[in-house]
């Protein structure tokens, strides 16, 4: 039975890009993630380059040619071990971190409202809600702008849409709870 390799969700999505993209530069992957409607991924340099350069190391993408333009830059390609990688991570979703409830900094500011005054609380939640309906406008945005035709993209954008009106939801009915008891604790 081949050894199974435990790769991070970062580490998947870039090679998930790539399975998808390819062949494409670290620039490429770069885009993606700072065009994701969530802030979790950074598209920055510091990060994309060198995870580039270590699964190019592993022997999971590797270079297949450079471009045509004046940068000369690199085009990367999943090789047979990076798509089988690649699978073994995608077969398992009901590890703890893909199935349970994710990190959320505002839920856990939610948590310690009682911190503040009913009426630091009521304009935290307004301003909560305001960016929370700005968010939901570009996810909706961003998910008509992206490929239709890419069915498993739609249905990851359609995922993202849910998620943001879901939270907004949530802050409604934390303000009405609060709002009913006079922004009491």
């Amino acid at each position: 039975m081949p050894k199974k390799r435990n790769i991070t969700e970062l580490e998947g999505c870039v090679l998930g890009l790539i399975g998808l993209k390819g062949p494409c530069t670290p620039y490429v992957v770069r885009k993606e993630f700072q065009q994701s409607p969530t802030p979790f991924w950074s598209g920055s340099a510091g990060a994309i380059y060198p995870l580039i350069e270590r699964l190019t190391r592993q022997k999971l993408i590797d270079e297949s040619s450079s471009t045509d333009d004046a940068r000369g830059s690199k085009l990367y390609t999943l090789t047979a071990e990076g798509e089988k990688v690649l699978k073994q991570w995608l077969h398992q979703p009901a590890a703890p971190i893909v199935i349970g409830t994710p990190p959320d900094p505002l839920r856990n500011r939610i948590e310690f409202l009682a911190f503040l005054t009913p009426r630091q609380r009521k304009s935290l939640l307004a301003q909560v809600k305001a960016g929370l309906e700005e968010h939901l406008k570009d996810v909706i945005r961003y998910s008509q702008e992206c490929d239709q035709s890419n069915y498993f993209d739609y249905l990851s954008l359609r995922g993202a849409v849910l998620a943001a009106r879901a939270r907004l939801d949530w802050i409604v009915e934390i303000t009405e709870i609060l709002e009913k008891q006079k922004w009491s604790a």
